[in-house]
């Protein structure tokens, strides 16, 4: 591993921090996971497209996806509310 990959590695966990506190900030800290639905996930996602540029809507929305495939992989929930949500 070089440094290089230190540093991306670094920005990932940033990333998806920065994330996690949006989908916080969003949906309020006592939210239950399962209760986010598409039509909840669709909300976020209009909310972010009023402040943010679409590159940084995007690349929000593919770390919710990536969260939340993960939370059904480890069956945690039932279904992931942005498998269908387009990122663009």
């Amino acid at each position: 591993m070089s440094m290089k990959d230190l540093i991306r590695i670094t920005r990932t966990v940033r990333r998806y921090r920065q994330v996690v506190r949006k989908l916080e900030g969003h949906f309020g800290p006592t939210t239950r996971l399962d209760e986010i639905d598409r039509e909840k996930a669709a909300k976020f996602k209009a909310k972010l497209a009023k402040t943010l540029e679409p590159t940084t809507v995007a690349k929000n929305l593919a770390v919710a996806k990536l969260l939340f495939g993960e939370l059904v992989d480890q069956e945690r929930i039932g279904r992931n509310p942005f498998a269908k949500i387009r990122t663009y």
